[in-house]
């Protein structure tokens, strides 16, 4: 079973290193086999966590109608369409890949022969329309919720207001794609890094998966991406404790704080926030110092303590350490571990660590991580 695991974690850090390297598949003269290989390390069974099979399925997907003889191959055309589907179901993605699947869908309705084959994929068609029409319309809710506040543009902006997207739908529908993908005289080859997959970790916010958990190799990826998979990540493990993090001075709208147990991702409940923040730090790959953990969580206070700086930075740093003891034993994820030993004292690294027997996940937002220069050690 422990091999098991290891396995999966070792296949989902390759999955998410290459799909989250700017150009890593682009720049290859192999991409399209690099594509299909991918996902298959991504899809193969166990499965690793949502939504890297479905982000990896899109990618392969693209690939493949990027191939010369796609727009006249059934057979391509066909398993681009299935993985589009599959696509379909990261919300971080939102309505692109069935709007890809109408296109393909369509050219497929043109390709084929048979009266009854080409009126079953026109109800395919016509089906999956009708949901990206759906999947578009609440995406673009989403845009206006919590009373007009200011939407995080790098996570909720429609992927489609790409030229390119919507230039390689119009190709597919109608058989245009030499022209689409052909140089013009005068001018540079057409960059296709600008459109909305090319590069699936640049995003206006981006956020970090953080664990004690062995083997785990997180990569910065957009709110959606990492929100999806904490979700898998809860319905796996039912007995840890999940948290989401954001740093609380970014303008982008109210700070999230906020936990939730294991097997159930609408329990989402608010906690502290500096007692997070020093969970989050606690379970850092690269150690955050004690030090550095006591000024950061000191400077994001809401309310800032009156006389000497040191003495209210360590006293507050105190209660910090003290409540979030008691939050881990009243939720039950420290049964048989005394209090001193929940939280420990690395002097080693001079660092102050999570008890590992202690299961907890997080994502963080990116801005709360330690730079270059700061006081961090790594494990």
């Amino acid at each position: 079973m422990a091999q098991k695991t290891e396995d999966t974690q070792e296949r989902l850090n390759e999955v998410t290193r290459v799909l989250t390297e700017r150009g890593q598949l682009r720049k290859r003269a192999n991409a399209f086999q690099e594509a299909g290989r991918i996902y298959l390390l991504a899809s193969q069974k166990p499965a690793v966590e949502s939504p890297w099979p479905e982000l990896a399925a899109y990618r392969y997907a693209r690939e493949i109608i990027k191939s010369r003889d796609a727009a006249s191959s059934t057979k391509k055309l066909q398993q681009a369409a299935d993985l589009m589907e599959h696509a379909s179901k990261a919300e971080a993605l939102g309505p692109l890949p069935l709007i890809y699947r109408v296109a393909i869908l369509e050219r497929l309705y043109q390709k084929l022969e048979h009266q009854q084959e080409r009126a079953k994929v026109r109800r395919l068609a016509d089906d999956c329309f009708v949901l990206a029409r759906n999947m578009a319309s609440n995406w673009y809710a989403k845009l206006y919720e919590n009373n007009m506040d200011t939407p995080d543009m790098g996570d909720y902006q429609s992927p489609v207001s790409s030229y390119f997207n919507l230039l390689e739908v119009i190709s597919l529908m109608r058989g245009f794609h030499q022209i689409l993908y052909a140089h013009i005289p005068g001018s540079n080859p057409f960059n296709w890094q600008d459109s909305y997959d090319a590069h699936i970790g640049s995003s206006l916010s981006r956020w970090v998966l953080v664990s004690h958990a062995d083997g785990l190799n997180s990569v910065p990826v957009p709110k959606a991406i990492a929100f999806q998979h904490l979700e898998s990540l809860m319905l796996k493990y039912p007995d840890a404790l999940f948290f989401r993090i954001s740093d609380n001075r970014s303008s982008s709208g109210p700070p999230i704080h906020e936990y939730c147990l294991g097997g159930s991702i609408c329990g989402w409940k608010p906690m502290p926030y500096g007692v997070l923040l020093l969970l989050a730090y606690s379970l850092m790959s690269v150690m955050v110092s004690l030090n550095k953990m006591k000024d950061e969580i000191d400077k994001r206070k809401v309310k800032k303590s009156k006389g000497d700086d040191t003495l209210a930075k360590d006293n507050y740093f105190k209660k910090q350490k003290m409540l979030l003891k008691r939050f881990l034993k009243q939720q039950g994820l420290a049964p048989g571990i005394r209090d001193d030993d929940i939280l420990f004292h690395d002097p080693q690294k001079k660092a102050l660590r999570l008890n590992k027997r202690i299961p907890v996940y997080g994502v963080i937002d990116e801005k709360l991580l330690p730079r270059a220069g700061d006081n961090v050690r790594t494990r």
